[in-house]
């Protein structure tokens, strides 16, 4: 990761010619994606949108930034700005990809390719599937570090993978998802962004959630949230 981020110094110092620094970058974030680094790759991206505001002609590049940051937004839980990053790649001037597009993988080959990975290397994601048993620690574990990373939404689906048979107080699937992000301290439009529901259903969520757990208040149902493990931990 030191050589990775030496290598976007480089970029980012004028180092390089505008083309190489570009696929210079791609493929950093092409390891992000592969090592989950989410914090380098909110980096990345915000210092390469800065370097690009200088570079008008590198129209490729400012696209395929525009891809990055939309991604980064979409793990933050702002979805708003990420879907309007993502449409701005659409929008008209477009530049013409010198890459030839990339052939389709059959449902089959894809599958293949899955197990001859997991075959290759110990990945506790990998060796998890269909063994739920072996996923409970993966996914407590993973709700926690997406808390961490101030990734709303992938915290919320970790703890909603976990597999809790019977929710307490007759709490649905949503209302816990919606719970989870109360005592993860967002706004209901924050919430209404990361779940992609409206600010009205969002606030009918809480009041039933209110109802169930017989509270009268957000701090009282984000403490109800993490005594009965609806929440990732609060870090010390």
């Amino acid at each position: 990761m030191a050589l990775l981020d030496e290598a976007m110094l480089a970029v980012l110092s004028g180092e390089l010619r505008p083309e190489w620094a570009g696929n210079l970058y791609r493929h950093l974030m092409a390891a992000f994606h592969e090592l989950a680094d989410v914090r380098r790759a909110a980096e990345w991206t915000e210092a390469t949108g800065r370097w690009l505001a200088g570079l008008p002609a590198a129209v490729l590049f400012t696209g395929i930034c525009r891809v990055h940051r939309s991604q980064v937004l979409q793990l933050e839980g702002a979805w708003a700005q990420a879907e309007r990053e993502a449409a701005l790649v659409c929008a008209p001037p477009r530049s013409r990809s010198p890459w030839p597009p990339a052939s389709p993988r059959s449902p089959a080959g894809a599958c293949e390719e899955l197990q001859r990975t997991a075959s290759t290397y110990g990945s506790t994601g990998l060796e998890a599937g269909g063994r739920p048993e072996a996923a409970l620690p993966t996914l407590r574990a993973a709700c926690r570090r997406w808390q961490e990373l101030d990734a709303p939404f992938d915290a919320a689906r970790a703890a909603a993978l976990r597999g809790r048979p019977q929710l307490p107080a007759g709490l649905t699937g949503r209302e816990a998802e919606v719970l989870a992000l109360v005592a993860a301290g967002r706004t209901n439009q924050e919430i209404a962004d990361a779940l992609v529901l409206s600010h009205k259903t969002v606030a009918r969520h809480l009041s039933n959630i209110f109802t169930k757990i017989e509270v009268t208040s957000r701090t009282q149902a984000a403490a109800y949230a993490f005594e009965h493990g609806l929440a990732a931990p609060e870090r010390g």
